[in-house]
């Protein structure tokens, strides 16, 4: 069964952190019915721009009868203790990062057509085997990819691994020969999408110096700076996203 046939590219989001991944998914054709995020600042951002979409705080306390339903499970699960900057790196073992099993619980029991799950490189060597053992434990096919900020005309590298998982029963590829020549050609980007920090409301790009500012444009402290900027360095770029959206689109329409 085709997922148009199902409906449309119904999200539930987790790890939703300012909604970078969710707004590329949007303009891939996706539609957010919940979000996920613990972090009040963040929260507040999310309802800004999703007011009429679920939003669920802790993942541990998820029971999945209370979700809309979806046919797709989408989330940046936390990388501090797979990421280069960890002080110890525990991996999937970390208070953290093994959080990831928690989204897994969610998946086995939702059961989504596709999985989009999207992390730090270091993930590739300290625990990515884990995910997609986890992932096929649960009767998914996966395949993963680095992808850079860079290839779609934005001003940084920032590579971030993305993993599209489907049920094993749908033998197909998502990523492939698409993605390979995307990736050969870094003059391919999405024209008029470099707008790095995601959020928009109608004509209006959320930029740094609003992410620093208070409403009223006298600078924050010291402390709000820091968690604002950890908002910013968590984010996806919406682009990135999209591009990992549309070829999900692609292959879906090959059915």
């Amino acid at each position: 069964m085709s997922l148009h046939t199902m409906g449309d590219f119904t999200t539930n989001s987790f790890f939703s952190g300012v909604g970078d991944l969710d707004l590329g998914l949007e303009r891939a054709g996706f539609k957010i019915v919940s979000m996920c995020e613990i972090e009040p600042c963040s929260q507040d951002i999310l309802r800004k721009h999703w007011p009429e979409v679920d939003m669920y705080g802790d993942i541990a306390a998820i029971k999945t009868e209370e979700l809309e339903p979806a046919n797709v499970i989408c989330g940046g699960f936390p990388c501090q203790d797979v990421s280069v900057a960890a002080r110890r790196k525990e991996g999937l073992d970390g208070r953290r990062t093994g959080l990831f099993f928690e989204l897994a619980r969610i998946i086995g029991e939702v059961r989504p057509r596709y999985v989009i799950l999207e992390n730090v490189p270091g993930l590739v060597a300290d625990g990515i085997d884990r995910v997609l053992g986890t992932l096929a434990g649960l009767g998914y096919d996966a395949e993963w990819e680095i992808i850079q900020a860079n290839w779609f005309g934005l001003p940084h590298v920032r590579k971030r691994v993305f993993i599209v998982a489907h049920p094993s029963s749908q033998r197909r590829q998502v990523f492939g020969p698409i993605y390979s020549r995307y990736a050969e050609d870094a003059q391919l980007g999405l024209e008029g999408e470099a707008d790095i920090l995601a959020l928009h409301d109608g004509d209006t790009t959320f930029s740094l110096a609003e992410c620093l500012r208070t409403s009223d444009g006298v600078p924050i402290g010291v402390d709000e700076i820091k968690r604002r900027l950890t908002m910013c360095g968590n984010a996806v770029c919406p682009p990135v996203a999209r591009f990992v959206g549309d070829l999900i689109v692609k292959a879906e329409a090959v059915d």
